[in-house]
């Protein structure tokens, strides 16, 4: 089969994928990029493994068709791109790139050479820094859809298989799996679905760059980007599915509703605010930044395997705990085959579920593993100190929390009620607050949660502080630890 012929087999499977699909663009419509200006806008900045070079579509195109008469049973599925010269020539591979007339950018012609692995995440990683703020779209027949579901895409629609417009290198024995549409929500965007993940103090310029004060934030690049947290409800109307849930949830514990716990919260939050805890909260993130960078080149793995498995072992323990369990699996887990065999071999590395994830993350190097707000917030904070609108909350911001709750007990339907005797009850009932409803109803985090976090950016706004810092100021208050 001559190049040509290739192509406009892959073409004919292209019009049918495009006139049948359940949902998307529509029919008729040319879904591909036209790029603006020269090379489509080479990427020059970005994450891991240099600078991407731009290469002209056929280049890609052939390594396709070789790879597929090489292997069709592994590479068949594998579509070419069409009129666009935005390929990308990564480590190990390609990938172009649409812009879609719905804003979305659609990943395209990825392809893995052989031997190689993280092919797809790179491509994602490019596709964040050059597109930031848009949604990622692609689709996959079913089989190949795991590797992308880890990187955070999820299946919109599906199309069944159609023998007579089947890709070219396709054969009876490779099955007939459904095509599957994915979307991939953009990097940082938050419960309202839209908005710059990055902190922008003082509505200033600069793309969220925290630069004033002490601890040289400006210093830190950006690497990735940080993982999506849906915390916010500001900007939400009030007859938001996600604010509906989370006023009810606050009414239970007898709230009029989520906006006065959050504005009980920020006032009792900004008394605990002033030029000494603000210049010593500052410093937290960027010092863990530090320590974190420090322990990834003790360990060799990368700075966000270092960040990522302390993240993912946080919960339900101290700081100084995390640190010892992170330390130990990442001092350890190379002397393991995987993930199972280290996970039975690696002893008082904490939680058993939370010990698998940061094995997880430190096997395969893709923080997109890590699960819940909490988590993901402090990943963030670390990695990108001073420049996300995440909040990490926890058991010692929960205090603030629990000290507004227990006014409104009276009359509450589920009341929390001041502790009695040593064990503090109320701080035990005000965490549940806080994860109440999480992966449930639609809510990314738990009712408490998204109060806490608008409380704590509200009490930044007023300081012109990252959010983070002034988490910091409440986590210090309440005995947390210091550098």
């Amino acid at each position: 089969m001559t190049y040509e012929e290739w192509l406009a087999a892959w073409e004919k499977f292209r019009v049918w994928k495009e006139d049948n699909r359940p949902e998307g663009r529509g029919k008729g419509g040319d879904p591909y990029h036209k790029p603006k200006g020269k090379g489509g806008g080479q990427f020059t900045t970005g994450p891991g493994g240099g600078t991407p070079k731009v290469v002209p579509s056929k280049t890609g195109n052939q390594q396709i068709k070789k790879l597929q008469e090489t292997d069709p049973q592994k590479y068949w599925t594998v579509s070419p791109t069409h009129d666009t010269p935005a390929t990308y020539r990564l480590a190990g591979g390609y990938v172009s790139f649409y812009e879609n007339a719905d804003d979305t950018i659609e990943i395209g012609s990825l392809v893995g050479e052989p031997g190689q692995h993280g092919v797809a995440k790179r491509a994602v990683d490019l596709a964040d820094a050059k597109y930031p703020g848009k949604d990622q779209v692609l689709d996959a027949f079913e089989g190949v859809t795991p590797v992308y579901e880890k990187l955070g895409f999820k299946e919109t629609s599906r199309l069944k298989f159609d023998a007579q417009y089947a890709p070219p290198m396709w054969q009876e024995s490779f099955g007939t799996p459904d095509i599957v549409f994915m979307r991939r929500v953009a990097v940082g965007q938050r419960a309202k679905g839209k908005g710059n993940p990055y902190h922008k103090p003082g509505g200033g310029k600069g793309g969220g760059q925290f630069t004033t004060g002490p601890g040289g934030l400006g210093k830190f690049k950006l690497v990735g980007g940080p993982l999506g947290v849906g915390s916010i409800l500001e900007g939400l109307p009030a007859n938001h599915p996600t604010r509906v849930k989370v006023d009810k949830i606050a009414q239970s514990h007898g709230f009029k509703n989520a906006q006065q716990a959050i504005d009980e919260c920020s006032s009792r939050i900004d008394k605990l605010v002033s030029e000494g805890s603000i210049t010593k909260a500052r410093r937290w993130y960027a010092e863990e930044n530090k320590r974190c960078a420090a322990r990834a080149k003790k360990y060799k793995v990368p700075t966000h395997v270092a960040i990522g498995a302390t993240s993912a072992l946080s919960p339900r323990c101290s700081y100084q705990q995390d640190l010892q369990y992170s330390n130990a699996v990442l001092e350890h887990y190379k002397e393991f085959p995987d993930i199972a065999a280290a996970d039975k071999g690696i002893q008082g590395a904490g939680l058993g579920a939370n010990k698998r994830m940061a094995l997880d993350i430190a096997f395969h190097g893709n923080p997109d593993v890590i699960t819940g707000a909490k988590r993901r917030s402090y990943y963030n904070n670390i990695l990108f100190p001073g420049r996300t609108n995440d909040v990490t909350v926890d058991t010692r911001v929960a205090n603030v929390l629990k000290e507004v709750s227990v006014k409104h007990a009276d009359g509450a339907s589920d009341p929390i009620l001041p502790s009695e005797g040593k064990k503090d009850t109320a701080l035990a009932e005000t965490n549940r607050f806080v994860s109440e409803g999480a992966g449930r109803n639609g809510l990314d985090a738990g009712a408490g949660y998204y109060i806490l976090a608008d409380a704590i950016r509200a009490v930044a706004k007023k300081h012109n502080q990252s959010p983070d810092t002034i988490q910091s100021v409440v986590w210090l208050a309440y005995g947390g630890e210091g550098h």
